[in-house]
């Protein structure tokens, strides 16, 4: 018994030597061939032709993004994708869709189930919310997917969800001019401060007297101040940064006009 892999007289591979009332059977093709014997030279065999016979295994998942980061309370979205390896011989096949979520997290599956011909892949959409107390951290979520025909077949795949809430407020300074200067002159006063936070800076604002004069959205952060027509004697300076979580933080030093 030889296969061939492509149209004779190509290489042929031998599979098995059958001897009278020997058969060899190509489960995959669902074909049988059996030695019935020789006589006078002639050497008679018997081809039965049946359906493949359908092999199962366990399903291909992938979660993606496999990992994201959100504030506690926020809802993130990832794709869960399911490839059927079961043989052609099995036809279409069902799968069945599910979560495993630590506690703090709910979520939802756009599909419980998919239906999948040999070979093919699908995905839904699976959105997870962590709880508004839950604390900073990394947790893992797991998606599953079952073969409906037989649950022995089933695989997870995981995914991370990085809780991170910004409760630091930024820091600021003032860095020009000096706490104590005395600016004087009709010139424009350069004023300039630094801000940081872990979560990014949204904006400094600068202020005189309790009046806002400047709102800059980008570092290095400053703001000109003319001081032509400024009352002579003692004025503040306040610094108030912002940061993307909304917290607030701000620095005010004195300075002398004469």
């Amino acid at each position: 018994m030889h296969r061939a892999t492509g149209n004779l007289p190509t290489k042929t591979y031998l599979l098995q030597v059958l001897t009278a009332g020997q058969s060899f059977s190509d489960a995959t093709n669902g074909i049988t061939i059996t030695n019935q014997g020789t006589s006078g030279g002639v050497a008679t065999v018997g081809v039965s032709m049946g359906g493949g016979v359908c092999s199962r295994a366990s399903p291909t998942v992938a979660v993606s993004p496999a990992s994201q980061t959100g504030s506690a309370g926020a809802t993130l979205s990832y794709s869960v994708s399911v490839t059927n390896t079961n043989s052609s011989a099995c036809g279409s096949s069902t799968f069945s869709i599910g979560q495993a979520l630590p506690s703090g997290f709910s979520g939802s599956l756009s599909s419980t189930s998919l239906a999948l011909g040999s070979g093919s892949s699908g995905s839904v959409t699976w959105t997870t919310t962590s709880a508004a107390t839950l604390a900073n951290g990394s947790y893992t979520l797991d998606a599953n997917a079952t073969d409906t025909a037989n649950s022995a077949y089933t695989t997870t795949a995981h995914a991370s969800y990085t809780v991170y809430s910004n409760v630091t407020p930024p820091t600021v300074a003032v860095t020009s001019p000096a706490n104590g200067a005395v600016l004087s002159g009709g010139h424009p006063v350069s004023i300039s401060a630094s801000a940081t936070d872990d979560g990014g800076i949204q904006a400094v604002e600068i202020y005189i007297d309790g009046v806002l004069l400047a709102r800059d959205t980008g570092a290095p952060y400053s703001a000109n101040w003319n001081i032509r027509k400024v009352a002579k004697g003692l004025h503040t300076i306040k610094a108030r940064a912002i940061d993307n979580a909304g917290l607030m933080a701000e620095q005010s030093i004195s300075v002398t006009v004469n």
